[in-house]
């Protein structure tokens, strides 16, 4: 089973249908036979969309708490020591992957899926 850094930006687009895409999809598909990994710091970034969202009455309460559940079934690891690092390293998804000498899945980094096979 590999392992793969996933960005909030990819996790966002399987909650609202307007930012829907191939990649995205393609990314979800990938995690049912693999896992991935995020910073301490992706939590706080989607719960922070989803307020966002709600707030802007783009999902309700209910289909934020639904898509939340759905989303702590996914094989999804939250490396809970990256803030220990983050001012020795830099930030970003970039050092995270260094770090852990694994793929990324960003929004900037749409070849990954396809070169991780």
């Amino acid at each position: 089973m590999a392992e793969y850094v996933l960005d909030a930006s990819i996790v966002m687009a399987w909650c609202f249908e307007d930012e829907a895409n191939v990649y995205a999809d393609a990314v979800l598909d990938h995690l049912i036979e693999n896992n991935a990994l995020v910073p301490s710091l992706w939590p706080l970034e989607v719960a922070n969309v989803m307020v966002v969202a709600e707030r802007r009455k783009r999902i309700t309460k209910a289909e934020g708490v639904h898509f939340l559940e759905l989303l702590r079934q996914l094989p999804i690891e939250v490396d809970l020591s990256t803030e220990q690092r983050i001012f020795q390293l830099g930030s970003g998804a970039y050092t995270f992957n260094i770090r852990r000498s694994v793929p990324g899945f960003g929004d900037a980094d749409r070849s990954s899926i396809s070169d991780a096979g």
